[in-house]
């Protein structure tokens, strides 16, 4: 289990940063970044001092707040999408999946629509439009979550995306908790939540 240690919102600025830092140069190694896990008391200014961070090193700034959302809204809203060829069975042809809403507009460009469709999902709409620099995703109430979110926000711990969209290159991913040994309503984190292995 990791090891706990108590700092000032000054101390822990320090670490997010050291954090953030090496997650970038992970990243431009083509590795995994690190997920970085705040635990106290309300109001000790967990959140705020992510989110200063965030704005002084200009990324984008997202709060969830687990103990308020459902797995759903990590995955985004169905879409359908329809397959889609210019010159088909031809050497140059050019296949697409597109969405049901731009799916009149390849038409008109000379596509032709097949018989073969999908469900998709689009990006949640928290993230839409954050592709252009990294993020910095506050996952508040940590230990608050349901057991089917929890595996879902370790699937975005690992991995930085889940299911159709993912985080763009060098976002880092904060938890926030309230401590278990207090009377909050929390659940215990088992030994991968605590370590990230």
């Amino acid at each position: 289990m990791a090891h706990k240690n108590e700092l000032n919102s000054l101390q822990v600025k320090n670490l997010l940063r050291y954090f953030i830092d090496n997650n970038v140069k992970l990243a431009g190694k083509g590795k995994m970044p690190i997920a970085i896990e705040i635990e106290g008391m309300p109001g000790t200014a967990k959140t705020s001092v992510v989110k200063q961070i965030g704005d002084e090193l200009q990324y984008h700034f997202v709060r969830l707040n687990l103990s308020e959302i459902e797995v759903c809204d990590l995955v985004g809203l169905p879409t359908y999408e329809y397959k889609i060829c210019k010159n088909a069975g031809k050497k140059d042809e050019e296949c697409l999946w597109v969405s049901d809403k731009v799916l009149g507009h390849y038409i008109a460009m000379g596509f032709t629509a097949l018989n073969e469709h999908r469900t998709s999902y689009s990006k949640p709409s928290w993230i839409q439009g954050k592709e252009d620099r990294p993020v910095l995703l506050t996952l508040d109430d940590y230990n608050r979550v349901t057991p089917m979110m929890a595996n879902a926000c370790m699937t975005l711990i690992d991995e930085q995306k889940y299911i159709s969209w993912g985080l763009p290159k060098g976002s880092t991913i904060v938890l926030t908790c309230n401590p278990s040994d207090q009377d909050f309503m929390v659940q215990q984190e088992d030994s991968a939540q605590a370590t990230f292995d």
